[in-house]
């Protein structure tokens, strides 16, 4: 523009955030107090219209963050960051719909899962997530294969936990032997609840 310390030709090094679509999926920063108050407004509006027993908040498969300004002024982990998120989240349900439950997805709060490592783009690992957030969170348990190790994850830090038999299988003899696997598992545990199964066609 005419009025731009940039001369016609000038090279320029330019430094910038990208937020990146994974699967389809663009996701939102923890650190950014916007979305926050935009997840309050959905919950109010969820609350006045349907008012559920129940909340499930998500926070599954976190696929990048935690490398902008407002995560890196924080100074903590990405396990901290996540956690701190989930709390503010579930918090804000107990304010505005006090009487309901609220769940979570279990894999980026459980060490034999997603909670491990550095998931995808995220910057740092998730370890440590599930250190500080409300043992009144419902835990809902994915990893077939881990579910006695993921259960007693849980268990052990006081959580109730749900299994999500969460495949479509292609036949009924499939579905049941998943669920049966889930229900010997939760067996084994005594914050064992139930199932939720979550189709994804």
């Amino acid at each position: 523009t005419p009025d731009s310390r940039i001369a016609d030709g000038e090279h320029l090094r330019v430094d910038f955030y990208q937020a990146f679509s994974i699967d389809g999926q663009i996701g939102v920063c923890l650190s950014e107090d916007r979305i926050y108050e935009l997840w309050r407004e959905s919950i109010a509006a969820v609350e006045q219209h349907l008012s559920p027993a129940w909340y499930h908040i998500g926070f599954d498969e976190v696929r990048h963050g935690g490398w902008c300004e407002a995560c890196t002024r924080r100074h903590i982990s990405g396990g901290e960051m996540l956690g701190a998120a989930v709390t503010r989240v579930t918090d804000t349900v107990a304010e505005v719909a006090p009487d309901a439950g609220v769940m979570v997805w279990s894999d980026m709060l459980d060490p034999n899962h997603n909670g491990k490592r550095s998931e995808y783009l995220f910057n740092g690992s998730f370890a440590g997530s599930w250190d500080d957030i409300p043992r009144e969170l419902v835990v809902a348990c994915w990893y077939y294969d881990k579910r006695v190790t993921s259960l007693r994850h849980f268990d052990g830090l006081g959580h109730r936990t749900i299994a999500a038999a969460y495949y479509d299988a292609g036949t009924v003899t499939a579905m049941e032997a998943n669920a049966s696997g889930w229900l010997d598992a939760l067996g084994r545990v005594d914050g064992g609840v139930g199932i939720i199964y979550t189709t994804w066609r």
